[in-house]
């Protein structure tokens, strides 16, 4: 019976520690240098070390967590939080441009996607409502198309932490963090050339409008080095040996934890800023994740508009009716348009066409 009672103290012990190592670490993780990336193979704990830090971050004052799951690993097993469903009709490739650069000898290809602005109304009605947790289910299938929808998020929030600093003279209330699993999808160097240089610029300038990313991947060789080398620091677990000899060997040359990284054991991990073993705990979800059946205003109208009574029908449609304009008043018209055509400033815009409207928000 003592033994038991020792090792049962032991476990808890080893559960405090692992806590104490875990939100220590945290703390000196300064978010506004960038991010944090972890590397290990399948199955060694990047899933459940995304979901600690996420649990962690959330609890913060002023701090919003996006998450973007495409393995349905985080609704299967979080914590209660809402999320959203991207479908693969989402995302539509809109034309390829071939172009031809001057002096450089070859071609360039450029593609254009349509975006259905409906995940992002709801990650805006989600802001709204402050809710610390906002999870989207992504069930796009094409790597590029995967990519794309990540890199709009990181637009999204870079447009608008942009505005919010301007107005609040570089005093930004809000933060956010970004979790992305396999982010070789976001980072790959099959993006299209236009969005990753777009996405490159926001991502080496999203720290300083407080928005911060934590990442994963199986290889660190899948990442592109335009964004590898701007992050700040790299939780580096059990790793294969090709990964090892092709770059993690080298970049551990001066750490004394080198040759214990093929040996790590699932939820350990080596920081290399501080070049030390920081050990996660084991995740245990507080309730479920819960979807959302998001509506668009047009949709909420219409949903609306179908169910009046079929008189308040007609009347809506009688009120939406353009006034039936009398012969005087064609007249006036005729006449107005007439001495708009004899004058002399064909050149200068109208009123009307002097208004300057932001550009389609559902192209990318």
């Amino acid at each position: 019976m003592e033994e038991k009672h020792i090792k049962e103290n032991d476990k808890k012990f080893a559960k405090t520690t692992e806590n104490e190592n875990f939100e220590s670490w945290l703390k000196t993780v300064n978010l506004r240098n960038g991010g944090v990336h972890f590397v290990s193979g399948k199955g060694y704990g990047k899933s459940t070390a995304l979901k600690a830090i996420a649990r962690y971050y959330a609890k913060q004052p002023d701090t919003t967590v996006i998450i973007c799951d495409t393995i349905l690993n985080w609704c299967l097993d979080f914590d209660t939080c809402p999320y959203y469903t991207v479908k693969q009709d989402a995302i539509k490739e809109k034309t390829k441009n071939v172009e031809i650069e001057e002096g450089k000898g070859y071609l360039t290809w450029a593609k254009e996607y349509i975006i259905n602005p409906e995940p992002f109304e709801f990650l805006n009605e989600m802001i709204k409502r402050k809710e610390h947790l906002i999870l989207y289910n992504v069930e796009l299938q094409e790597i590029e198309t995967v990519g794309v929808f990540q890199a709009k998020i990181i637009d999204w929030l870079y447009q608008r932490q942009r505005i919010k600093k301007k107005y609040w003279k570089g005093n930004i209330p809000e933060q956010y963090v970004l979790i992305s699993e396999e982010t070789e999808a976001v980072f790959d160097n099959t993006l299209d050339r236009r969005i990753m240089s777009r996405t490159r610029k926001q991502y080496s300038e999203m720290a300083n409008l407080r928005i911060a990313m934590f990442s994963c991947s199986q290889r660190l060789q899948e990442i592109s080095t335009k964004f590898r080398g701007k992050m700040d620091s790299y939780e580096i677990g059990h790793t294969s040996i090709e990964d090892f000899d092709l770059k993690l060997n080298r970049m551990l040359k001066n750490s004394k934890h080198r040759n214990e990284i093929l040996n790590l054991q699932r939820g350990s991990w080596l920081d290399t800023k501080s070049d030390s073993i920081v050990t996660f705990p084991d995740f245990k979800a507080v309730g479920a994740p819960y979807e959302i059946k998001f509506k668009t205003q047009s949709q909420t109208n219409q949903e609306f508009y179908d169910n009046l009574p079929l008189w308040k029908r007609i009347i809506c449609k009688f009120m939406m009716l353009k006034p039936i304009k009398t012969s005087e008043q064609q007249q006036e018209q005729q006449e107005e348009t007439e001495q708009d055509d004899e004058s002399e400033g064909d050149a200068l815009m109208t009123l009307d066409d002097d208004i300057l409207l932001p550009p389609d928000s559902e192209e990318f």
